[in-house]
């Protein structure tokens, strides 16, 4: 049940043709992985986010912006600090 709601707050977000190309790429479609890959969950590192935004076709900034609201969205942050232990 957790994982449906972790990748619906995701699909909200993706167009069709966005969600078919992470599918393409065998990349699993999770809020709470965007989240923790995050600029703002990685000391303003945008590597991910940089990756993200070009496999999908999309500018940097606003796709690292995505992350980041990801990061900081109260139902997904709850998800995402726990995890932040194991890194």
């Amino acid at each position: 049940m957790i994982d449906w709601v972790d990748q619906s707050i995701l699909l909200a977000r993706l167009t069709d043709e966005q969600v078919k190309k992470f599918a393409d790429q065998a990349v699993a479609l999770s809020a709470i992985d965007l989240a923790s890959a995050s600029p703002d969950a990685n000391g303003g590192d945008k590597t991910i986010a940089n990756a993200i935004a070009t496999a999908l076709g999309v500018d940097r900034d606003l796709m690292a912006r995505t992350m980041n609201n990801l990061y900081e969205d109260r139902f997904v942050k709850g998800s995402v600090e726990p995890l932040a232990k194991w890194y």
